[in-house]
């Protein structure tokens, strides 16, 4: 499959690979999951959490993982806590303890066209079909329109292990992707700010203007197309590419 289609997902993945994944097709369009499954007759506890709803470039990413029941471990905490090495060192970790895992990101264009609330949530939820739970613990006060027992959790990933481990391995997953991503689209420095709008960011966009990833009704890029909020762009044209 190719990511010309709107709406792409593949599983059954040990490992994800951002580089390998982008070799295959574009990268603006893309929504795909890559997931290690479980068996269904387990008793087991997952979180969902999602990672980039901010930035004014690439997806937002969803991870869920699910550990055996009582599941503890102190170095595992909210991914904003934790160091870049931390956050490296402790995906392993998470993988080899959880008993299912799966990363979902859905790129900017359909973030474009459903908005931002809605693409995480439609990346929290394409997770969630990657693995299999007893009850799944969501980060926020929003529930999934999911069968799986849900509760929602404010500040859950300060919380629970399950969402703090599925912030981690979404955090991890996208930032190696936007390291990816910089190299595609070379001048934004992707690498730095994984996309957010930091100063440099926007020094890069008044330089070079948008690109394929960028989210073309935020504001901050959204200008640059003449959209405003008292006009809003047509969402046929937020999919022509650059």
């Amino acid at each position: 499959m190719s990511f010309d289609d709107d709406v792409l997902v593949e599983g059954g993945l040990a490992e994800a690979d951002p580089q390998l994944s982008l070799a295959e097709g574009k990268d603006a369009e893309l929504t795909f999951i890559f997931g290690k499954g479980v068996p269904a007759h387990f008793k087991f506890v997952a979180g969902v959490d999602e990672v980039g709803r901010g930035p004014l470039a690439g997806p937002v990413v969803a991870g869920a993982v699910v550990f055996k029941r009582g599941y503890r471990n102190p170095r595992i905490k909210d991914s904003k806590q934790l160091t870049a090495e931390d956050r490296e060192e402790l995906v392993h970790v998470i993988k080899r303890a959880a008993l299912g895992w799966a990363v979902a990101a859905v790129g900017p264009r359909r973030i474009d066209i459903i908005n931002i609330r809605e693409a995480s949530r439609l990346a929290m939820l394409l997770a969630l079909r990657k693995i299999a739970s007893d009850v799944v613990l969501v980060d926020g006060n929003v529930p999934l329109k999911t069968r799986m027992p849900q509760r929602t959790v404010i500040g859950g990933d300060r919380r629970h292990v399950q969402i703090s481990a599925a912030s981690i391995i979404a955090k991890v997953w996208r930032d190696s992707l936007m390291r990816t991503l910089d190299a595609k689209y070379p001048g934004y420095g992707f690498c730095e700010h994984f996309g957010y709008g930091t100063p440099e960011h926007q020094d890069a966009l008044r330089r070079l203007g948008p690109c394929r990833i960028h989210r073309r009704t935020f504001r901050g890029i959204r200008e640059y197309f003449g959209f405003t909020e008292d006009a809003p762009p047509d969402l046929q044209t937020t999919l022509l590419p650059l």
